[in-house]
Order: C-alpha cells, then structure tokens, then sequence
C-alpha cells in the first residue's frame, strides 16, 4: 500500500478504513457526517461505503487521533499530502470531517516540459474545483527543480502543495516551501505576504502559488512578475474566459477593461502561457496568453494551441513484468515449459 495512504488510514474509523484501501487511484475525497453512511467521492460519481450512518465517536475518533485543527478547521496528516476539515454545528461541535485525498503523481506534467522549461514563461493553470489543478501544479513544480533547483519557491497556503509538517513532500523535487501560517499562529500572514516575503527575502527565479483567488493576491503577482520573476500558479475557472472577466483575477491578464466602448486590455498579461485543464482529462494549452485574452475580449473564441491528454502517472502505471529467461537448453523454445519468469 502506498505509505502516505497507509499514515491517512490511521486517522479514520477502523470500518471506514477497512474499504479506503481497496478503492483506488481514483478517490478523491470521503465525506463523514453525523446520521449519514460514509461516502466516497471520485473523479467521476460517487459511492456509499457503508449503510450504516457515522456516529459521533466515530468523528471524535478522527478528531482526536488527528489532534489540533486550524482555527479554519483544516488539519493536515504528518509527511503527506492529505487534508481533513471539520463540519461544525451552529454550537461549534464537530458533527462531521471531510477527507481530501492529495497524490502524488509523478509525469501527469510530461506534457507541460518544454514550456516550463524552454519558454521562461509564466504559467497559470485553469481548472473548477476537483480537476487535479493542485496535482498538475505540484508535478510542474517538480519539473522546474529538476533544472533551477531551490531557486523555486513554493508559497503554501494550506500545506496543499508540499504536504503537512515541516520538511516538504518530495513531490516538489528541491523545490523550497514557505508555508503560510494560519489564524492559531503566533504571527498570522496571508498568502499575500508570503508572496512578497518569498521574493524579497530568497530570491526566487519561480514562485508557486495554489488558488489565486483575490485581488490582493492578484496584484501580488503582479508585483512578483514585474520584478522579473516567473510566476506558476491556478486559479479556478472552467477556461480563460472565465479569468478574463473575474474582477478579482483580471489583473493576471491585462486588466481587461471597455472603458464605454470595446473591451480591450490595459497592460500585457503577467502570464505567458494559460493552460486549461479540462473536465475529460485533457490539457488546452494558450501558448500566448495575450493573443488568447485579445480573443476573448473581441468575442471569439479562444482556440488552444493544442489540447494533449493527461498521461497516467508512474504511480498509476502497472509494475513491468521480470524478463523470462530459459529454463533448459534441451527443451524447445516453442515450448511455454522452457521458459520462466527471472525474479532475480
């Protein structure tokens, strides 16, 4: 069993567990509520595990074996990608816990390689909620220090990208993190400052960021860009347009604005690359951002450069069958008893 799923198992309701590791690569997320069977969520529909509703020992079980939640209760599994957040009742009391399950996919990024590396643009990537943006970003970010190293700085918000406790996953590759403390810390920051941090204090080539969502955050971009430093990062939407036209994020692509007449945009994009990941599991990738905003502002439509699958992960792909070697020199190749699987 995968290690990060085995350390996640120890943290649910034993019956819970019990199904958890027979469901596959695709889970995404399981939903334990209070009076309601347990519920597993994949990349496409929905299962229930089990007819019999959760109770509350059962949430109280997870709460105390996980510990401490955040003030926005969010909690993290030590040395792996996944995340637990708390459902409470109007009194405060958890009555239930959502499980996202965060992976480990080397080479779902393949497709990205020569525009992350041979282009020097910035990059955002496009997806809604639940598209594996997190997941590409993360792969992305592995690729990048391949070739810069701790030159790529990882600003992490909800330990999303590089995982729970103080030493980064080692999905990010050399990649640094700098994690956001949360409400309960002794100094609470935003995603916002840590973004200015990154770069004023470490001098990054690349800051990663999960989630644009604000307009402050929007503008710290802006502002990373603008000093020279490439930016990789997702927003949520279902394509460009959608980025285009979101007030808070339209400081990405050029402050779109129409000014009475027709729209039309007010400074470059600070990205040079929008990349759409897509409900089918697909990548449509603008390879000139500006070209593909101008598009969309003139109401045409935003055609992709190209649009290539998501390839299957190492993690995902079947172990290699061990070479056959022949079992006697004097029994014919022809014969299936002349040949055996090499274990060595």
């Amino acid at each position: 069993m995968d290690p990060d799923l085995s350390r996640l198992l120890r943290h649910l309701p034993p019956r819970v567990a019990g199904y958890v590791g027979s469901l596959g690569p695709d889970l995404v997320e399981l939903a334990l509520d209070i009076g309601r069977p347990p519920v597993a969520r994949f990349a496409a529909g929905f299962r229930v595990l089990d007819p019999m509703p959760i109770v509350k020992e059962e949430i109280l079980f997870v709460v105390g074996s996980v510990g401490a939640f955040e003030r926005d209760d969010r909690a993290g599994v030590e040395g792996t990608l996944h995340r637990l957040s708390l459902v409470r009742d109007r009194y405060g009391d958890p009555v239930g816990v959502t499980v996202r399950l965060g992976r480990h996919l080397t080479g779902v990024a393949e497709p990205l390689r020569r525009v992350l590396l041979d282009t020097g643009e910035s990059v955002l990537l496009i997806g809604r909620p639940g598209s594996g943006k997190t997941t590409l970003l993360r792969d992305c970010t592995r690729i990048l220090s391949e070739a810069l190293g701790t030159a790529v700085v990882v600003v992490d918000s909800h330990n999303e990208i590089g995982g729970d406790g103080v030493v980064p996953h080692p999905a990010i590759g050399m990649a640094r993190r700098l994690q956001v403390p949360g409400p309960s810390a002794p100094a609470p920051a935003t995603q916002y400052d840590i973004m200015l941090i990154a770069v004023r204090n470490h001098f990054p080539e690349v800051v990663v960021v999960d989630e644009i969502t604000t307009r402050r955050e929007a503008d710290a971009a802006r502002t990373i860009a603008r000093r020279g430093v490439r930016l990789l990062a997702t927003a949520h939407g279902e394509g460009l347009g959608d980025i285009v036209h979101n007030p808070e994020l339209a400081g990405l692509v050029g402050q779109p604005s129409s000014d009475g007449g027709r729209p039309r945009r007010l400074e470059p994009p600070i990205i040079g690359c929008a990349v759409e990941v897509r409900r089918d599991r697909t990548l449509a990738v603008h390879r000139d951002a500006a070209q593909a905003v101008d598009a969309v502002l003139a109401g045409a439509p935003a055609s992709p450069d190209e649009i290539v699958p998501v390839p299957a992960a190492a993690e995902q792909r079947p172990a290699p069958r061990p070479p056959k070697v022949r079992t006697h020199d004097d029994i014919p190749e022809s014969d299936p008893w002349g040949w055996s699987e090499d274990s060595a």
